[in-house]
């Protein structure tokens, strides 16, 4: 693996990119990294994640996010007493280290050509600030000491230009930095030295002055003696400045062709890009080609950059727009070299007719010489590369719509892609174009056209424009007509072509071959804002390699956009066009085929974070017969803590949409969805109502598969509204279709619910032989998951504890299991029942932490803390939570939760000697587990009817109670403590013990 901490973290293999998942992992391999090859005591882990406040857990959690960390890091990090070792070759850090030091070897034998070389590669190593993004003290210090590194390397690299007789490649960037660090002496003293060098000796004496005056007033202090050094050095003119460049001579055109640019705004960093590029024409031409979408501001930011720096250039500036993408003809390189020759003082009659030939008189020309040349809206590398000066001193900007990529590849070009503009920097736009009392006044209608312009810079223009004619208009009214009309209409002032956003597109459009255009169309058809590859290639309908082909072609031309790796955008203006253009030349059969591929897609996608994606998909197909499909996998977000309303609102247009197309596979599968909404809001009528109408369509559909797994829906209902009877019922009508028509992971999963289900009714041995099987035939982790906690449960109400103990424990291998929470609490109540106090209080920690409030199961807190407090013999505490916990339960719909609730309430009671109460509660929750066949508890429950009625003296009745108590826990073959509750014993008397 490759680490790189110089910039944002970033980890990757020979497959690509490595996500690092989680809050703290990323943060403790960049502790890790910072001191590769030394152990990092796990108390410095701490202090990396929390600076000075670690929750009584920090250790722990440091724990477990390691063991998650060294899941996707899975070699060279390694557990070194009481810390983590992580041990790479593979560091960006060590090899800028090394590359400096070699550096500084090579000066010191005034090898400086080898120095500068290394300290170039050192350099290019950084991507930005040191691990750029990540919180904390500690780590913020760290970073702070290697960009210092980063930065003396700099003057490092501007000692070597100055020793190597370039002064000009110091200037721009010493002064970039200075303006950063503007009290740094060495830094101001290469810079004096470069500009005496370049016969600029003034500016490095006024240089000299603004820091002397500046330290003194800021710290007090006169400037160091090195500095001083140079400063004298320069007076007396001992720095061996060479004399100032001869400038042309006047018998030699210097074309100034660059035509006005608008007001200019924003794009500092891309300026400075091309200011740090220019610093190398020293070397040789450099070639840079800007691209990005139509309307984006490439030319706009190529003549401003050129118009600033044009004194770089004093042998002349050439500036020809290529037509590339124009109604009119592009020119031919031809035509472009038969300007500029005449432009530089060849007669036309002198200009070679063949392009080979007055190609190499227009390099010929330039040689020696500091020109700028500007091609803008170049449409292809064949236009271009003839045009291209070649010998040190002289720029090309190359401007376009496609990457030009070949001149990347072939020709050293320097790739400057130009985005859309930020909410901000498009706000900042409008409010110079149109003032900024309309801006405050409106804000928010400021902000929504922005958002309606997508952050293009020609469609704000546009808009500024139709703004200031319209002076009595409020920014409301323009924002509702961009909305509400059609868009593109609007972005364009009439008469104007060059002004006019839709027309912009189609020159792009246009030039695309007609597969490609095709294909165009039919990615348009795709709501979301940005979808991943795969379902791009499957909208398309064509073998992968050619739907890649042609999507690498529109990603060329800057009509698609990468956001990030695997990620495919449109531009909302560019989808707007697609789309209008995609409705006349696409046939009907072909759009709604494209939509039924892009439905197919993501009935396949079980993918839980393109939620939102998924969302949109639905809603924006909703009248799609086969849109049903697309919300299927919602299933999961339910699960997931999502919004059940909105996917209720979901499942609801997909089952209107089966209704319509008489689709009986569909209506099942939404009804079940929406009975999942309900039952995960606890809304258990409602649930199983919806399970029945998703039962009876998956009958009548005639698919027993599908049959089987509402079975196993209506098994899970029933079993929660407290009828385990009919639980069982459904799960072997289940289980049987799935032993004749399903595959094993279908069996796998219908076996472990009846397992559950027979435990809740007492059928042990059955229950042990359905889990068994399930553990034995699935390959689902998360079926694994629960198997191993229904058998741990199993043992508990057996009173197999150890035995329990050990499948939980397996359960708890993984820190990041699914189902980790419920295996906490079933481990809780194992070790109450085992009267282990001490070890029920460390998982009762886990489970009271904050990162678990929102957990469905979070209301057993209260059970388990009601048990806790019982066990240590805090019995105000115990009722507290008791009393909190029946509070809780009376707010949901479970029959379970309440009558479990009222049990728990009923042995607090009693253990208080709360008799009269005990009973009441006790009463109730033995008529409920009654009614919903739930043996052992109904057991307890008389259990501590008896023990509560003995309290008062009423030994007759305790004695019924007891002897019915004891005939249930013979008949489930229970013995010993564990026919009581978890929480309490029944007193000797009743039970005769």
């Amino acid at each position: 693996m490759d680490f790189r901490i110089l910039g944002p973290l970033e980890v990757s293999d020979d497959s690509g990119p490595v996500r690092i998942p989680g809050r703290h992992q990323p943060r403790l391999l960049a502790a890790l990294l910072l001191e590769a090859g030394k152990v990092v005591p796990l108390h410095r882990l701490v202090d990396t994640l929390w600076d000075d406040h670690p929750p009584a857990t920090a250790r722990r959690q440091v724990q477990n996010a390691m063991a998650s960390l060294r899941r996707v890091v899975t070699s060279g990090i390694e557990t070194v007493g009481d810390g983590y070792r992580l041990t790479t070759d593979r560091l960006d850090a060590t090899t800028f280290v090394r590359w400096v030091r070699e550096a500084a070897e090579a000066a010191s034998r005034d090898d400086h050509a080898l120095a500068h070389a290394l300290l170039c590669r050192a350099l290019d190593l950084w991507r930005g600030p040191a691990l750029a993004g990540l919180p904390g003290r500690l780590l913020a210090s760290a970073a702070a000491r290697w960009d210092e590194r980063r930065l003396e390397a700099h003057e490092n690299r501007m000692e070597t230009e100055l020793a190597l007789g370039q002064p000009g490649r110091v200037i721009g960037e010493a002064r970039e930095l200075l303006d950063a660090q503007p009290n740094r002496q060495r830094l101001c003293g290469l810079l004096m030295l470069a500009l005496h060098r370049s016969g600029r000796t003034s500016e490095a004496l006024a240089l000299y002055g603004s820091l002397r005056r500046r330290l003194a007033d800021d710290l007090g202090i006169d400037p160091g003696r090195a500095i001083r050094d140079v400063h004298r050095a320069i007076l007396r003119d001992d720095a061996s400045p060479p004399g100032p460049r001869a400038p042309a001579t006047s018998s030699v055109p210097i074309p100034a062709q660059l035509p006005n640019t608008a007001d200019f705004t924003g794009r500092a960093e891309e300026l400075a890009t091309l200011d740090a590029l220019a610093d190398d024409t020293a070397t040789g031409t450099v070639v840079t080609v800007i691209s990005g979408t139509g309307g984006v501001g490439k030319t706009a930011l190529a003549l401003r950059w050129a118009h600033r720096r044009a004194d770089r250039f004093p042998d002349g500036q050439l500036f020809v727009d290529l037509r590339g993408y124009d109604d009119a003809e592009p020119l031919t390189p031809s035509e472009v070299l038969h300007r500029f020759l005449r432009a530089l003082g060849h007669p036309a009659d002198a200009v070679p007719a063949e392009l080979d030939e007055a190609s190499a008189l227009f390099r010929s020309t330039l040689h020696g010489r500091r020109v700028l040349v500007v091609l803008d809206n170049a449409r292809t590398v064949a236009q271009v590369r003839p045009l291209l000066p070649a010998g040190p001193g002289s720029l090309a900007l190359v401007t376009s719509r496609d990457r030009l990529t070949g001149l990347v590849a072939l020709d050293g070009a320097r790739p400057l892609g130009v985005d859309v503009w930020s909410p901000g920097e498009s706000r900042r736009l409008l409010t110079e174009l149109v003032g900024a009392d309309r801006v405050d006044r409106e804000p928010a209608a400021a902000d929504r056209i922005v958002a309606l312009c997508g952050g293009l810079p020609l469609a704000i223009r546009i808009v500024g424009a139709t703004i200031t004619t319209r002076p009595r208009h409020r920014l409301a009214e323009i924002a509702a007509e961009l909305e509400d009309g059609d868009r593109l209409d609007r972005l364009a002032i009439p008469g104007d072509p060059r002004a006019t956003v839709a027309d912009g597109i189609r020159l792009s459009v246009r030039t695309l071959e007609p597969a490609t255009r095709r294909c165009l169309h039919l990615l348009a058809t795709v709501p979301t804002e940005d979808f991943p590859d795969s379902l791009a290639v499957a909208v398309t309908g064509l073998p992968e390699a050619d739907a890649r082909r042609h999507i690498g072609l529109l990603t060329a031309a800057h009509l698609l956009e990468r956001p990030r790796d695997g990620r495919l955008r449109f531009h909302d203006l560019v989808r707007l066009y697609a789309r209008r253009e995609g409705e006349t030349l696409l046939s009907r059969r072909e759009s709604e085929a494209a939509v039924t591929r892009l439905l197919d897609w993501w009935h396949d996608c079980e993918d839980i974070t393109e939620y939102d994606d998924r969302a949109a998909t639905v809603t924006a197909f909703a009248a799609h017969p086969g849109v049903w499909r697309a919300a299927r996998p919602l299933a999961a977000n339910v699960h997931e803590g999502r919004d059940p309303r909105r996917i209720r609102a979901l499942a609801r247009l997909g089952l209107a949409a089966a209704e319509t197309a008489s689709d009986l596979h569909g209506q099942a599968v939404m009804h079940n969805l929406v009975a999942g909404t309900y039952w995960v809001s606890q809304r258990m009528d409602e649930a199983t109502a919806a399970g029945e109408l998703a039962l009876r369509a998956a009958r009548s559909s005639g698919d027993p598969v599908l049959t089987a797994r509402q079975l196993a829906t209506m098994g899970v209902f029933t079993q929660l509204t407290g009828d385990q009877a009919d639980s069982k019922t459904y799960l072997l009508e289940a289980l049987r279709l799935c032993e004749r028509h399903g595959d094993p992971a279908d069996i796998a999963a219908r076996l472990a619910p009846l397992g559950s289900v027979c435990v809740a009714l007492g059928d042990y041995d059955e229950a042990e032989e359905y889990l068994t099987r399930a553990l034995e035939a699935t390959t689902d982790d998360r079926v694994t998951e629960d198997v191993v906690n229904q058998l741990a449960v199993l043992c508990l109400d057996r009173g197999r504890y150890r035995e329990g103990l050990r499948w939980v424990d397996r359960a708890l291998r993984d820190p990041d299991a699914p189902r980790r929470y419920m295996s906490l609490q079933i481990r809780v109540r194992l070790s109450l029942a085992m009267g282990r106090a001490e070890a029920a209080h460390a998982d009762l920690k886990t489970v009271l932490d904050e990162r678990y409030d929102a957990h469905p199961q979070q209301s057993g807190r209260r059970e388990l803390l009601a048990a806790y407090h019982l066990l240590t013999g805090e019995l105000d505490l115990a009722l507290h939570h008791a009393t909190e916990f029946l509070r809780g339960a009376g707010r949901t719909t479970s029959v379970f939760h309440d009558a479990h609730a009222e049990l728990v309430s009923a042995i607090v009671r009693d253990a208080r000697r709360e008799h009269p109460a005990a009973i009441r509660h006790a009463r109730a929750a033995e008529r409920a587990f009654r009614r919903m066949s739930g043996p052992l508890r109904r057991g307890r429950a008389l259990a501590v009817l008896a023990s509560a009625h003995a309290g008062l003296g009423e030994y007759d009745v305790a004695a019924g109670y007891r002897g019915r108590a004891a005939e249930i826990f013979a008949r489930l073959g229970v013995t010993g403590t564990e026919r009581l509750p978890e929480i309490t014993r029944v007193p000797d008397r009743v039970t005769g013990r």
